[in-house]
């Protein structure tokens, strides 16, 4: 009885599993409301791996930019370097994000800082 029990909820809490890894990928730091036009997940890989491509530049400077667009959804958006500078040892810069989710204009602005932790991790400061 103990061992059928158990067997049911393994057989409720895996399909609950799998589902949890996509649900991470989808994690939104610019934490607008619902009611709102947002970003699709695919937006968000894009703007993501704008700012990867920022934070991989081993000399950024002030006004290096980097800008996607998804088709699908006519989202699209700039990721743009506005201060570089170091935060006690780590390598720091300033980025600000014009995003227009679904073509809205005019974009929402965001800024948000990024330093390069010790074990070479670009991470958001908070």
């Amino acid at each position: 009885m103990i061992m059928h029990k158990l067997l049911a909820r393994l057989t409720l809490c895996l399909p609950l599993a799998a589902l949890a890894a996509p649900a991470r990928a989808q994690i939104n730091p610019f934490g607008w409301q619902l009611n709102q036009r947002s970003l699709s997940s695919d937006d968000l890989t894009l703007l993501f791996d704008s700012t990867a491509h920022l934070n991989a530049m081993p000399a950024v400077a002030v006004g290096a930019s980097n800008a996607w667009s998804n088709e699908q959804t006519g989202s699209s958006g700039t990721t743009t370097v506005t201060r570089v500078y170091q935060s006690g040892s780590m390598p720091c810069h300033d980025l600000r994000y014009a995003l227009r989710p679904q073509g809205q204009q005019p974009p929402r602005i965001y800024d948000m800082t990024w330093c390069k932790t010790d074990d070479g991790q670009w991470k958001i400061k908070s």
